[in-house]
């Protein structure tokens, strides 16, 4: 029925539709080595989660303080072990991935809920702000992107791949464009 009623309104003129500007891009992207992509459902092994400790780390206090006094999960967790005098002797016990907990104090509390690369993507995004601000903190710690497996978000088509993978690059340098072609012509 839904379709009836978008085909009508595209045939009537009421709906406009540009078809000039649909691409489809044939990029070349930093191959994955196993440390410089975060896997967006897979696990946040511990020596991620020391890049991302040490990235709050190389923030200043005025930084630190500003995303503590908005974000009372992080003030009342990660915050107070950045604040430590002895926090380079705690990095290794943070980073355990069954003390995770520690880190996304008050509300994530179980190794499940905080072991994806997802649930740290968006608990960062939380703490800064919004996903381009993760996204930069993350470039700044070292991370190509995210990786996610095709067709996790969505039904895989009939007879679709299974293996493979689709890409967020967080740096726009990083991608080579070969190919680009406009899918109505």
């Amino acid at each position: 029925n839904i379709v009836k009623i978008l085909t009508n309104l595209l045939s009537s003129g009421h709906l406009k539709f540009n078809k000039k500007d649909r691409y489809l891009y044939e990029v070349e992207i930093p191959d994955d080595n196993g440390s410089n992509y975060i896997d967006w459902y897979g696990n946040f092994p511990p020596k991620f989660m020391k890049r991302v400790l040490l990235g709050f780390k190389r923030l200043n206090p005025k930084q630190l303080k500003w995303i503590a006094d908005k974000n009372y999960q992080f003030k009342s967790g990660l915050y107070q072990y950045l604040s430590h005098p002895n926090f380079d002797r705690l990095i290794d016990y943070l980073c355990k991935e069954e003390d995770y907990h520690t880190i996304f104090q008050n509300g994530l509390t179980t190794k499940e809920m905080v072991g994806d690369g997802k649930t740290v993507y968006w608990f960062l995004t939380k703490c800064l702000g919004s996903p381009k601000a993760a996204s930069l903190f993350l470039l700044q710690c070292g991370f190509t992107g995210i990786k996610y497996e095709t067709g996790t978000k969505w039904k895989k088509p009939d007879g679709a791949s299974s293996d493979g993978h689709n890409y967020v690059i967080f740096n726009a340098n990083d991608i080579k464009i070969l190919k680009k072609e406009n899918v109505y012509n």
